[in-house]
Parts: structure tokens; sequence; C-alpha cells
């Protein structure tokens, strides 16, 4: 997981279709359609700044505002201290 946080960059372009992209986490969800998906999915999103890390969960809105950052709930970390997963986790629990 830190591999990949590490090799994740801004400003990569959206594909043309997003259908191409997200048929295999449909077939692995075991759902139809992205909404089927979105309806019980929980977001966090994760900031790497050199060592230190944010993880911030997300108010699932069902396809109204999308997936709606509650800031205020954000948890700090660091990759040094270690307990990444225990950190993802704990984010995913804030998660609504």
């Amino acid at each position: 997981m830190v591999a990949a946080l590490n090799a994740s960059r801004e400003g990569v372009p959206h594909p043309n279709s997003w259908g191409e992209v997200f048929e295999p986490v449909l077939m692995l969800a075991v759902v139809k359609s992205w909404r089927a998906f979105c309806e019980s999915a929980r977001l966090v999103n994760l900031e790497l700044d050199g060592d230190r890390l944010r993880l911030i969960p997300s108010k699932n809105t069902v396809g109204k505002e999308g997936f709606v950052p509650l800031e205020g709930l954000t948890i700090r970390g660091s990759l040094s201290v270690g307990g990444l997963d225990k950190q993802l986790l704990r984010a995913f629990s804030f998660s609504v």
C-alpha cells in the first residue's frame, strides 16, 4: 500500500470510458451497476506529503452530492511510524 501511495500522482487525465475502468470492480463487488456499488460504498481519501499522511473519511450521499469529505474527522499520521492498516480501518469506521 505504501508503494502505491508513493507512486500516485496528481494531474493524471481521466479515462475516456469509465465503463472499462470500473467493470472489474463491479464484477468483484458482485453488483450490476455503478449506482448499486455506490449505495453501500465507503470512501477514504489518502493524502501523502513527504512522510506526513492524512486520511479523510467521507459521507456517502448516494448520488446527491457524491462523497462529501468529513474534514473534521481527518486522521493524521506518518508512514514512518507504521500502523497504516489500523489508521485506514479507523478512517473507514468514520465514513458513513
